[in-house]
């Protein structure tokens, strides 16, 4: 979570740049009674993970519905990383990581403890998609 805690988005990584621009926009869409996944089916088709945005849909309905405590997400432009948006950004550079032990962990400081299960299940098919980006970018 510090790797991230009030870092600038140019700063981090551009997967991680990629998950904080889709909770913001799935927070916003959400909140305003739209679906979120029509507005964030263009930003996954882009990075070639549209595969992962129903995975995403679910880890973010996830936190939204079972969060232990009022989760908060930056406005979409804004410049530094939130306290909230850094602790998920470190579930997902766990899940990155291959280490579910780690991932499910993390997941039981966010949300209750029978949501645990399936936001881990979710944010791990999300990783996986995400790495699997990372490895066909390097390759060509």
């Amino acid at each position: 979570m510090y790797r991230f805690l009030d870092r600038a988005l140019w700063e981090i990584d551009e997967q991680y740049r990629f998950v904080v621009a889709s909770m913001r926009l799935w927070v916003q869409r959400s909140r305003a009674g739209q679906c979120p996944c029509v507005a964030l089916a263009p930003g996954f088709t882009y990075l070639h993970v549209e595969g992962a945005l129903r995975d995403f849909a679910v880890a973010m309905g996830t936190l939204d519905r079972h969060a232990l405590t009022t989760l908060r997400f930056g406005q979409r432009g804004g410049l530094a990383v939130l306290e909230d948006e850094a602790r998920v950004l470190a579930l997902f550079e766990v899940a990155l990581s291959g280490a579910p032990d780690r991932v499910r962990r993390i997941a039981a400081t966010l949300v209750t403890e029978e949501a645990v299960a399936g936001l881990t299940t979710a944010v791990e098919w999300v990783a996986l998609h995400l790495a699997q980006n990372v490895i066909e970018e390097r390759d060509r």
